[in-house]
């Protein structure tokens, strides 16, 4: 993955990121609070990687519910690990329950780590039931 900077000294996502740091520093620094330009880029920044901590916890929370659905202990402990080291940058608990931020990204289906993938052989299934033919036969 390729890193992008914002303003060359901030680590960002995605390169289209930008547009909105750069509004929210001109907010912070010309709106109702009137802070420095450096302290308004600093803190849309903190602000920045702050929303994507919480998207990552939930991404990472509901990988691990999905891995432990599929009895997958391995992926179930690698997001379980990720979410810990997101929950305790952000300053929440890992073990209780999520804080709302999270839940409504969950709730809201914002997040999403599974998405279907059809199977190759699924063609002799979508064959079969156009021509009403017998599934078993193969044909």
């Amino acid at each position: 993955m390729k890193e992008s900077l914002w303003l060359n000294k901030y680590p960002i996502l995605d390169e289209k990121h930008a547009d909105a740091l750069e509004t929210e520093a001109g907010i912070n620094e010309f709106g109702q609070e009137k802070i420095p330009r450096s302290a308004a880029e600093e803190k849309a920044y903190k602000s920045y990687v702050m929303k994507q901590r919480i998207e990552a916890a939930a991404y990472h929370l509901l990988g691990q519910r999905i891995a432990e659905a599929a009895n997958d202990s391995d992926s179930a402990i690698k997001h379980s690990a990720m979410y810990n080291m997101h929950c305790k940058a952000l300053g929440v608990d890992p073990i209780a329950v999520p804080p709302a931020e999270i839940n409504d990204l969950l709730n809201n289906k914002v997040v999403k780590a599974y998405k279907f993938r059809p199977h190759r052989a699924d063609l002799y299934a979508v064959n079969s039931a156009k021509e009403g033919s017998d599934p078993k036969s193969g044909g």
